[in-house]
């Protein structure tokens, strides 16, 4: 597979495949500014779903981050939930 890099020579792009992407945007872009009525947000389905035996499924850490902190690289964690995964980790 050839990859697209900053060396790539004009010969890599595909001029026709750009235009029906710049079409298609235009086209959905000018078709929802010119609609009658606003969009409105609808809540999607369940946040959470059921794995195999109706078990439900919950993605987490076990963290909680210190959104109050002023780090500029990476996540500054201020607790850690007894028996999470990350607690299990690093006990």
């Amino acid at each position: 597979m050839d990859y697209h890099t900053p060396f790539d020579d004009a010969d890599k792009l595909d001029y026709q495949k750009e235009k029906e992407i710049g079409d298609f945007a235009y086209y959905l872009i000018d078709n929802v500014d010119n609609m009658s009525k606003a969009l409105t947000f609808h809540e999607s389905g369940k946040k959470e779903g059921y794995g195999r035996g109706g078990r439900r499924l919950k993605v987490t850490l076990g963290i909680m981050p210190d959104f109050a902190g002023t780090e500029k690289k990476g996540l500054r964690v201020d607790g850690v939930t007894k028996d999470g995964p990350a607690y299990r980790v690093a006990c």
